[in-house]
């Protein structure tokens, strides 16, 4: 069995299981991209990263940033990463909704 292979069963099956045995939140965050990014991503990306989302058996809280559009060109340092502002922004929503689990 390849290591792909194995980590997909592992994603899938084993990390959702024990989470809802053990009662605990399994959280899975997509970060808000740039606009820079999003001119470039494939949309192959997304509907993978769906379809693999859709394919796990156990529950799971998606935080879905991806396309999030109050992000702007000013919450990044460069085309990747965010700056201390974006840091804030990002950090302020990931309490409020974690808050709510």
């Amino acid at each position: 069995m390849s290591s792909h292979v194995l980590w997909s069963c592992t994603i899938r099956l084993v990390i959702p299981q024990y989470c809802d045995e053990k009662k605990i939140n399994l959280v899975i965050l997509s970060t808000p991209i740039s606009s820079y990014y999003r001119e470039a991503s494939l949309p192959q990306y997304k509907e993978d990263f769906y379809r693999v989302l859709n394919n796990i058996q156990g529950t799971i809280h998606l935080i879905d940033l991806y396309d999030d559009l109050s992000f702007t060109i000013d919450d990044y340092n460069d085309t990747d990463h965010l700056s201390d502002l974006g840091a804030a922004k990002l950090t302020s929503i990931l309490q409020e909704v974690l808050n709510k689990l």
